[in-house]
């Protein structure tokens, strides 16, 4: 997923940063940019571009659909040198201050040239909170699906595709 904005001058580009990111997605229509539409990496790209004052390439781990929540989503972005001479305070603080209060950068990391956060991950987790009782959980409900007792269908064939699925 790269798709840098229009900025007049491109830097040579020394090294990587990877953000581990966390977000709720109740407001946005994904991970992804579309166009039109206001997206987690859209406004990744808005704070990252705004500090460094220049466009940037941004590769995700993998992207969520609409109303999807993540806690620890990995981005990756080329910078340079001086890029990644900032110090993770410095990075936390701005992008703290740059981000809708919805999206947090949690962590920052320096890898080598050419990293990627999609080809390079090592693994992947996804976990999904379901509810399986009567009464809908009310603190938890923007994290946890909640589906009454008797409307599961199929739980052992679903648990068996998961399996195969590798979920």
């Amino acid at each position: 997923m790269t798709a840098p904005s229009d900025f007049n001058s491109i830097p040579e580009l020394d090294a990587t940063l990877v953000f581990r990111v966390a977000y709720d997605g109740s407001s946005y229509s994904g991970f992804a940019e579309q166009p039109g539409q206001t997206t987690v990496a859209g406004e990744l790209r808005r704070a990252i571009e705004t500090l460094l004052r220049r466009p940037i390439d941004l590769t995700c781990a993998g992207r969520t659909d609409a109303g999807v929540h993540a806690v620890a989503q990995f981005i990756s972005v080329p910078v340079t040198d001086a890029e990644l001479a900032l110090t993770r305070r410095r990075w936390l603080r701005a992008m703290d201050a740059l981000l809708p209060k919805d999206i947090a950068i949690n962590e920052v990391y320096k890898a080598r040239k050419g990293f990627s956060a999609r080809f390079d991950a090592r693994s992947r987790t996804y976990t999904y909170r379901i509810a399986d009782r009567d009464a809908r959980p009310v603190l938890s409900r923007g994290v946890v699906a909640s589906l009454p007792i008797g409307c599961w269908g199929d739980v052992c064939g679903l648990s068996r595709a998961a399996g195969r699925a590798g979920l």
